[in-house]
């Protein structure tokens, strides 16, 4: 939904046609109100969140640097390169986390962004990072944390449920996930996935 209001609000944003531009601002408007019913619903099913199937298999490094470049649809991240390797992932649980900080990016920093990865503790490392506001030290620890919003998050639109989904994903594959940030400066997700045996 974050990436279907965003590319409605680019478009109204960019189009030279004011019909076009009361289209895409209804689009808002409906995205605004299904994003309060998923709220609503995260609310509702979050004892029903460990049902929720992560199936980690052997997974080509190539489809974590593809899930992120689909996540991209404003073509904000930096040219980037994964080592070839073989990770634990589920290829669709992945595009889900991969989607939901790509957006968070767009919403919070509207920066490029930089993804960076290497090999450590038998894991393979992806940081993405942006270059926006980030969040206070004192906060990072929170970030994953059920409705957990940052100060900077007050006056945007969200449930505070994004990254403690993503961070239940990952530690579903088998993998870490860690917010680092500094303020004014940057803000960076860590994700370790396991290397294949």
């Amino acid at each position: 939904m974050a990436s279907i209001q965003a590319i409605a609000e680019y478009q109204s944003l960019t189009t030279g046609s004011e019909e076009l531009r009361r289209e895409f601002e209804t689009i808002m408007q409906k995205t605004n109100r299904i994003n309060g019913m998923i709220h609503n619903l995260h609310t509702s099913m979050l004892d029903e969140l460990e049902r929720l199937e992560v199936r980690p298999k052997e997974l080509g490094s190539s489809a974590i640097g593809e899930a992120l470049r689909q996540a991209d649809f404003k073509k904000r991240i930096k040219d980037f390169e994964i080592p070839e390797c073989l990770v634990m992932a589920d290829k669709v649980r992945f595009m889900q986390v991969a989607d939901n900080i790509i957006s968070n990016s767009y919403k919070y920093a509207d920066t490029q962004i930089e993804v960076c990865s290497w090999f450590e503790d038998e894991c393979l490392c992806i940081s993405i990072k942006d270059f926006g506001k980030g969040v206070k030290k004192d906060e990072e620890i929170f970030l994953t944390q059920k409705y957990f919003r940052g100060q900077n998050a007050k006056e945007k639109e969200g449930s505070g449920m994004g990254m403690y989904i993503a961070e239940y994903l990952v530690k579903g594959m088998g993998g870490r996930l860690l917010c680092r940030s500094e303020e004014n400066a940057w803000f960076e997700v860590r994700i370790w996935l396991v290397l294949a045996a």
